[in-house]
């Protein structure tokens, strides 16, 4: 429906449009004398009429991190009716689906995990209670490298030995990696310190660090370092037998 007269100012319209929230909407738009639509002087909304989110803030997030691993990006935005608002997440290898409702005006923690090497553009865009959409955010970056990462898995004995896994469970080749097992002990007299280096330790590989023969009787005390992370347990020894080990 259009409707428009003459007013002291010029042309008068009056339009009516589906908004799609299940309302009819009005706006009003004036112009000059001569009724020409490309100069437009005044616009204004009929009282009541729902609008669109305002375009979310940019999202801040860290600018760098490691393939495998989640991470939070934060971001906010208002309703002008004060509405309940859902975000949508571009993350540069996949769209999420609307998340939400979230209180307009409240900071959100939004996260993902990103499992390939790359650089990401990050961007938001928000919605209302009656599905009108914002425009989308300035985008935010990431770069998302490949890196090793160490764990010390379970410690385990044989006859005359004690070994300790050594798993990388990160995105990239571990490389010169110094280990070293002590054994702390009052009548330990073989294999007081073993310590070797793995050249390469590739992601989802596990190998083990194991002592030299060991003799020795009583409880020692058990310290396992890998690069510079460490664990440490308490082991029993009867001559080369190694009788329990506790972490």
């Amino acid at each position: 429906m259009t409707i428009g007269l003459m007013t002291n100012k010029g042309l008068l319209y009056l339009y009516e449009y589906y908004s799609g929230g299940g309302m009819s909407q009005y706006y009003f738009e004036e112009y000059n004398v001569l009724g020409d639509s490309s100069v437009e002087i005044w616009r204004g909304q009929s009282p009541g009429e729902n609008t669109p989110p305002k375009t979310p803030a940019k999202p801040t997030g860290p600018v760098s991190g490691e393939a495998g691993l989640e991470y939070t990006f934060t971001t906010s935005t208002t309703d002008p009716q004060n509405n309940d608002v859902y975000y949508m997440v571009y993350w540069g290898d996949v769209i999420s689906e609307w998340l939400g409702p979230y209180n307009s005006g409240d900071t959100v923690s939004l996260t993902h995990t990103w499992n390939a090497v790359g650089d990401y553009t990050i961007m938001v865009k928000a919605k209302d209670t009656l599905d009108l959409e914002s425009g989308w955010s300035d985008p935010a970056q990431i770069s998302i490298i490949a890196l090793p990462r160490l764990e010390i898995g379970n410690l385990t004995s044989s006859f005359g030995s004690i070994s300790a896994q050594i798993r990388n469970v990160g995105a990239g080749d571990a490389t010169n990696v110094d280990w070293s097992i002590t054994l702390d002990g009052k009548l330990v007299f073989l294999g007081k310190e073993t310590t070797g280096t793995f050249t390469k330790i590739m992601p989802g590989f596990s190998p083990k660090a194991k002592t030299g023969f060991v003799f020795g009787f009583g409880r020692v005390d058990v310290l396992v370092i890998v690069g510079d992370i460490q664990k440490t347990a308490t082991a029993t020894l009867f001559g080369p037998m190694v009788l329990k080990i506790v972490e």
